[in-house]
């Protein structure tokens, strides 16, 4: 059974804690600088919290930065540590950024959307790895398949295009269901009415592969019903040429 000691109390770091302590491991202790979101989450782990870093205990096998990616590139002065095992969460950020605390680094990514209220299922999320050396690969491993079967290991590089792969998925999709559920606000229409769709083409781009799924009037060319959407669109210049480019990136794909 490992010792972790999560640094963080945001999303990532509340379901990590969660999924590890379920999975067998110890949680021995929470650190945020937010005295009040380490006592939640500490609370909900049953183990100590602390919102200073002097406090954070020594005696932990692996230490988890599960924080926000700028503040990864800041020194947080845990080379007091020794040389323990130091892992970040992020999808973008290099792994050697951990390199200043110790020998022993790596990374365990999760690669899903998480909030705090929702529960999760651990072992259909895949876990992106990668680690500094052979011991911390045996460990990280260890640690991740006590979470998970769906393993990977990325270089940085690589699951730093994941990332951006996955923005697109869930960040900007998301965004594009925020205008439609505008739209159909706007138009006195029910949102979950286009559940349906837009259930069938995530479902569709999964099976058939999301070139061959395209459907719509851009992959048509049919530019009358582009213009009649334009139309409807109005003087909204933003909403308009996104719109536009988007129709444009859709039809490039043939052409």
């Amino acid at each position: 059974m490992k010792k972790i000691f999560i640094i963080g109390a945001g999303n990532v770091a509340t379901h990590i804690g969660i999924g590890l302590q379920k999975s067998g491991n110890h949680i021995i202790g929470v650190y945020s600088k937010s005295l009040g979101n380490a006592r939640q989450l500490g609370e909900k782990l049953y183990c100590p919290y602390t919102s200073e870093l002097s406090s954070i205990s020594t005696e932990a096998d692996i230490y988890i930065l599960a924080i926000k990616d700028d503040a990864l590139s800041t020194d947080l002065d845990l080379k007091f540590m020794g040389n323990k095992i130091f892992l970040h969460t992020s999808g973008s950020i290099n792994m050697n950024v951990l390199s200043k605390y110790s020998d022993n680094y790596g990374v365990i990514y999760p690669l899903f959307t998480f909030t705090k209220e929702n529960s999760v299922t651990w072992d259909e999320i895949p876990i992106c790895l990668e680690a500094s050396n052979e011991f911390v690969k045996q460990e990280i491993d260890q640690l991740s398949t006590s979470l998970s079967d769906k393993i990977y290991y990325l270089t940085s590089q690589q699951r730093s295009a994941l990332h951006l792969a996955a923005v697109w998925v869930n960040n900007f999709s998301n965004h594009l269901l925020s205008i439609a559920d505008d739209i159909c606000k706007e138009n006195n229409i029910p949102f979950d009415i286009l559940e349906p769709i837009a259930y069938e083409t995530i479902r569709k781009a999964f099976i058939l592969g999301p070139e061959t799924a395209q459907t719509g009037p851009a992959i048509r060319g049919d530019r009358k019903t582009i213009e009649n959407h334009l139309k409807l669109i109005g003087d909204n210049e933003l909403l308009n040429t996104l719109y536009i480019y988007l129709s444009k990136s859709v039809r490039s794909k043939i052409s």
